[in-house]
């Protein structure tokens, strides 16, 4: 087995974001990327869609207990009730989650994902800027992800065909590698994300600038496997780990 001497994180991310906050960009620190989206807020279309398929779920072992007491099957009863727990634990919070989000939304948020890196100390740090668009109010920054490069570490490119079906767009990630491990979680951080019918070459040049711009080798052999994150360097502490949306390289560490 091959494993990546890895430095650990030891807080830099934190003391990087207060410079930042409060000084001018220090010499060798660039900012890789930026990027904006909004967060929260009433999502009616997936509300109504939990909505809808968790009720059918429990629609469907409602209509079948109802058939049975009224058709006299008592004796199936008990059978049927085990049998509508999966059902019900499914259906359940579905309809819940969805009149909840209805209901009781999360605050609309604007946020503003900075990736910086540490040129000097092989560092990569991604900060988020949050503004809740009701209250009218600023969060202070936070980091979301950080750490320390490898000498191994590399960008390439992973593609992810269209399924059949239409289920999946297809898309083409640039992401961070972990290439010295045999393990199959090697992705370390997306870095960017095209669809899968823009301009032929988009994620390659990406990656040749952020190769550059981070002076770590670019690997431009086709991956065509979506590996999954190497947990051991995205989430050393074990907690739970919750990828959402708003672009590649967005995480939350909870």
């Amino acid at each position: 087995m091959k494993f990546t001497k890895r430095r650990p994180n030891d807080g830099r991310g934190e003391k990087l974001m207060d410079v930042l906050e409060h000084s001018p960009v220090p010499s060798g620190v660039v900012l890789v990327k930026e990027e904006e989206f909004t967060r929260g807020g009433r999502m009616w279309g997936q509300s109504l869609v939990m909505v809808i398929f968790g009720t059918v779920f429990c629609g469907i072992v409602l209509v079948v207990l109802v058939m049975a007491l009224v058709g006299g099957a008592i004796i199936a009863l008990p059978c049927l009730l085990i049998f509508s727990i999966p059902f019900f634990m499914f259906g359940g919070p579905m309809v819940l989650g969805g009149l909840e989000s209805i209901i009781n939304p999360e605050p609309l948020e604007k946020v503003t994902h900075k990736m910086w890196y540490d040129r000097k100390n092989k560092f990569l740090v991604l900060i988020e800027h949050c503004y809740d668009v009701e209250e009218e109010e600023e969060y202070a920054p936070e980091v979301v992800r950080e750490l320390y490069l490898a000498d191994t570490d590399e960008i390439k490119v992973i593609y992810d065909t269209p399924s059949d079906g239409a289920v999946s767009a297809g898309s083409s990630q640039v992401v961070l590698w972990d290439q010295n491990t045999d393990k199959e979680s090697r992705i370390l951080m997306f870095l960017g994300g095209f669809s899968y019918h823009e301009r032929k070459g988009a994620a390659l040049e990406r990656a040749r600038e952020y190769s550059m711009l981070m002076r770590i080798p670019f690997d431009s052999k086709p991956i065509s496997d979506m590996n999954a994150w190497n947990m051991e360097v995205v989430n050393p502490d074990g907690g739970i780990f919750i990828t959402r949306g708003g672009g590649p390289g967005v995480a939350d560490l909870d």
